[in-house]
């Protein structure tokens, strides 16, 4: 748990490589992509009373899907889907429901361009197009092939983002690339896929009782939601106060580490003054007043072990809480859950909830 806080993270976000996972998403992924963003064709919504009809002006309006023959062929399946789109939205309380376009080439004299499965497949309802692409991408999905002789063109493919107007139904067109990128850049480190994962769900669960409990009549369920709510504000903030006292005390280690080591490498040439003046500048605050009474550099170097020694014992200990901490709020997302399957909520059609047992 501590590898995590120190280096974790911060070495995922780092990493700008693709990662090749056995899952059908990366076989999508181009050779490389644009590092600057330049060649990436940027969002397009359109509103309109229907998904349908909002989906064929945004279509219209993105220059870049410049296939008739796709654009018939989605205009259609998407016609077929209209009430089931905005049936889930007001059923879900999501922030919208993601399609996927994948465009099949088949080369020749001239290139033709078809839809995978001559249709659009829905991916799910959720909180974000990548929370909901990354999310149902960790799970067995039934997806049709491509057809036989032909090959799946990324850079024409793209995803149909749906969401509630005030007017009707809002449709988004985004380019597949980057959200296929972003969705397996998160493979590149456990940790960070890990957290991505917890923080959606999270965001999504949020969504999801919010709007049940418009609908929640009785006292025992309304008493039910208040107790879930207060335990998982308890351990989100006992969470975050843990996570900040063991940085602090990694912090801590570290600084009192660097010190000895400064203080191995410099003692033969520095006054006992001057190494007691290096090592409060190095440690800061964190500098215990012993280091200003020290007699010798033997005592200044006990007291800097020492405090190295503690904060890592410390770091420890809170390491323990904090994943002690982690399975209370599992088993209150959990409780969460249960809840919403007690109320019918349709959990097999928000990817980010499905993770769930």
């Amino acid at each position: 748990m501590s590898a995590y806080f120190r280096t974790g993270v911060l070495a995922a976000i780092a990493l700008m490589g693709l990662v090749e996972q056995s899952c059908a998403q990366t076989s999508l992924i181009p050779g490389s992509r644009d590092p600057y963003g330049l060649s990436e064709p940027p969002p397009v919504t359109r509103r309109a009373e229907t998904a349908s009809k909002a989906a064929d002006l945004a279509q219209a309006a993105a220059t870049w899907i410049n296939e008739l023959g796709v654009r018939q062929v989605v205009r259609n399946s998407i016609r077929s889907e209209d009430a089931n789109i905005k049936a889930l939205i007001n059923r879900s309380g999501q922030a919208g429901v993601l399609f996927e376009v994948y465009v099949e080439r088949t080369d020749g004299e001239i290139p033709f361009y078809s839809v995978v499965g001559d249709g659009i497949q829905m991916v799910g309802a959720g909180s974000s197009p990548i929370a909901i692409n990354s999310a149902a991408n960790q799970q067995d999905r039934l997806r049709p092939s491509p057809r036989s002789g032909a090959v799946v063109d990324t850079e024409k493919s793209y995803f149909l983002w749906f969401t509630k107007d005030a007017n009707g139904i809002q449709a988004t067109t985004y380019a597949a690339i980057p959200i296929i990128y972003e969705t397996n850049r998160r493979y590149a480190d456990k940790k960070l896929l890990e957290t991505l994962n917890q923080r959606e769900q999270d965001v999504a669960i949020e969504a999801a009782v919010s709007h049940i409990e418009k609908s929640v009549r009785t006292k025992k369920l309304k008493e039910k939601l208040a107790d879930l709510k207060k335990r998982q504000d308890e351990t989100n903030a006992a969470i975050l106060r843990i996570d900040q006292s063991l940085k602090a005390e990694l912090e801590k280690a570290r600084k009192a580490q660097q010190a000895s080591s400064t203080l191995s490498l410099l003692a033969s040439a520095l006054t006992l003054s001057s190494q007691i003046a290096t090592l409060q500048s190095s440690l800061g605050t964190d500098a215990p007043a012993s280091v200003g009474a020290a007699k010798s550099t033997a005592e200044l170097k006990q007291i800097v072990d020492g405090m190295a020694s503690e904060s890592i014992k410390n770091g420890d200990k809170l390491t323990l809480q904090y994943g002690e901490t982690i399975d209370r709020r599992r088993g209150v997302r959990l409780e969460y859950i249960q809840f919403l399957r007690e109320q019918r909520y349709p959990i097999p059609a928000v990817p980010e909830l499905r993770q769930l047992p």
